[in-house]
C-alpha cells in the first residue's frame, strides 16, 4: 500500500511540475503577445500616417522625412523594428521588398496603383493605374541594396512588380 502511495505522490508531483511549466511557459507567451500588438499597433499608426501623406505633399514627390525628435523612424516612415524585421529578417531580398512595401504604402494602394503610372503592352486601350509615389519607390530600391548591394535595381523593381500584381489580383477576387 505503501508504495502504490509513493508512486501516486511522485506522479501528482511531475504532474504539479509540468503544470508549473506550462504557467510559466503561458506567462512568457502572453508578454511576448503584448510586444507583438504593440509592434503591430505602432506599424499600423505609421503605415495610415505614411499613406494618408500625399505625393504632392514636398518637392522631391515623397512625405518628408521625420526629424530628430521621431526616433527609430526611418526615412520611409516605418520603425527601425518593422524594417528589421522585413525579408525574413534580412535573408531574402525579394521578401524584404514585398514586405516593405506592405508597411509603407498598404494593401491597397499596391493593388490600385502601378510601379510607372503607364499602361502595360497587355492593356493597351485601357486607363492606366496611378503610379505609387516616387520618392518611396526609390526610397524602397535603396533600402533592399543597402541590404543586398549585389541585387540590381530591376530585380527589385520586378519583386515589387510581382507584389502589386499579387495584391491586385487579390483585391479583385
Amino acid at each position: 500500500m505503501e508504495k502504490i502511495t509513493e508512486g501516486g505522490n511522485k506522479a501528482k508531483e511531475e504532474e504539479e511540475e509540468e503544470i508549473k511549466a506550462l504557467k510559466k511557459e503561458v506567462k512568457q507567451l502572453k508578454v511576448q503577445n503584448q510586444e507583438l500588438t504593440t509592434l503591430h499597433v505602432s506599424a499600423e499608426s505609421l503605415a495610415s500616417k505614411t499613406r494618408s501623406c500625399a505625393p504632392a505633399s514636398s518637392l522631391s514627390g515623397h512625405c518628408p522625412k521625420p526629424g530628430p525628435s521621431a526616433e527609430g523612424i526611418t526615412p520611409l516612415g516605418i520603425s527601425n523594428a518593422t524594417l528589421q524585421a522585413c525579408g525574413r529578417v534580412g535573408t531574402s531580398s525579394t521578401a524584404m521588398v514585398k514586405d516593405l512595401a506592405v508597411a509603407v504604402f498598404g494593401r491597397e494602394v499596391i493593388a490600385t496603383h502601378g510601379l510607372s503610372g503607364k499602361t502595360g503592352n497587355a492593356n493597351k486601350g485601357t486607363s492606366a493605374k496611378p503610379a505609387l509615389d516616387e520618392g518611396k519607390d526609390k526610397l524602397i530600391i535603396e533600402t533592399v541594396q543597402d541590404k543586398f548591394p549585389d541585387i540590381p535595381p530591376k530585380f527589385i523593381r520586378a519583386a515589387l512588380r510581382e507584389k502589386m500584381n499579387d495584391e491586385h489580383t487579390f483585391h479583385i477576387s
